[in-house]
């Protein structure tokens, strides 16, 4: 029989009240399969101990090094660390389910029947600063709520050269460890199987949510990842937010904090666009690297990695 774990990272000692929400229904819709409260060594962790407990989800904790919850870019290298894989051999299948994602209902056999090495919410063209006329890219995707074949990480993961390279080339220029997983993996293995677009929209939402929705003629996806920060308007009509006290923090707060953070958002992307275009200067200009525009590049290129940080 098929088997999956679902491992939940957590980086603090308590949850917000939209994270309490994610988690409740996480221990609410899948509470049959086992869970794994993915955590820095030391962390008190009562608090996620008490809503397992409370939902009679059988548990373990699996504690890792601080190093790699400090912040977004550690813990994209503890994804693409073959040790955290390795703590999950027994299994066939695990679904990373971060707590800022949301499941519907059990579908999870469902998709790891369909035997994809990995599947993830789509994306488009911009990504989070897409638009209704962006592009759906032909990769998919988002790695905050996706389901992933061990065995199959562990062997991409065993070329330690390949990975070390997309870590010091990609990984610092903020493409994050789903990048590798959905578009570089298969260079390495040819048999990796990632779910194409098609299929996974049904899998899960991300950015585009409405959009989303039209394309699979108004269906739920089996779950969904930042539904708080992307189009708030058009989840918070599936969200269940009976357990939620917003207390000061009401829907109306909710929303112009998405407006918010897809502001910040662009600018970062504003930044990306301006560091890759001087990555690219330096590239072309590399040869004469003791020439006046050469040391010009290098300190531009310092000043937008001071200022820019994804």
């Amino acid at each position: 029989m098929t088997s999956a774990v679902i491992p939940i990272p957590i980086y603090k000692s308590d949850f917000s009240e939209l994270e309490k929400a994610s988690l409740f229904q996480c221990c609410k819709i899948l509470n049959k399969y086992n869970f794994s409260l993915v955590c820095p060594d030391g962390l008190d962790i009562k608090n996620y101990e008490i809503v397992l407990k409370d939902f009679n989800v059988n548990y373990k904790v699996d504690r890792f090094d601080r190093k790699f919850f400090k912040s977004v870019e550690s813990y994209n290298n503890l994804m693409l660390d073959v040790n955290f894989y390795k703590r999950y051999e027994k299994y066939e299948f695990a679904l990373i389910y971060q707590l800022d994602a949301y499941v519907f209902r059990d579908d999870l056999m469902y998709w790891c029947k369909k035997d994809f090495d990995y599947i993830g919410a789509p994306w488009f063209e911009n990504f989070g600063l897409s638009d209704d006329k962006s592009k759906l890219l032909e990769v998919a995707g988002n790695g905050g709520f996706s389901l992933r074949k061990i065995s199959s990480f562990i062997k991409v993961l065993s070329y330690k050269k390949e990975v070390a390279n997309f870590i010091g080339n990609y990984l610092k220029d903020g493409q994050y460890e789903d990048v590798f997983f959905s578009q570089f993996a298969k260079n390495i293995d040819k048999n990796f199987k990632v779910a194409p677009p098609s299929e996974a929209m049904y899998f899960s939402f991300e950015s585009q949510p409405k959009r989303l929705h039209e394309m699979i003629n108004k269906k739920i996806p089996f779950g969904c990842h930042a539904w708080e920060r992307y189009d708030f308007d058009f989840w918070e009509y599936f969200v269940d937010f009976s357990n939620v006290d917003f207390g000061n923090l009401n829907r109306e707060n909710l929303k112009k904090i998405s407006i918010l953070r897809a502001n910040l958002d662009y600018e970062k992307g504003r930044f990306k666009s301006l560091n890759k275009d001087l990555i690219d200067t330096r590239k072309r200009i590399e040869r004469t690297y003791n020439s006046r525009e050469w040391k010009i590049v290098l300190k531009l290129q310092k000043l937008f990695k001071f200022f820019f940080r994804r």
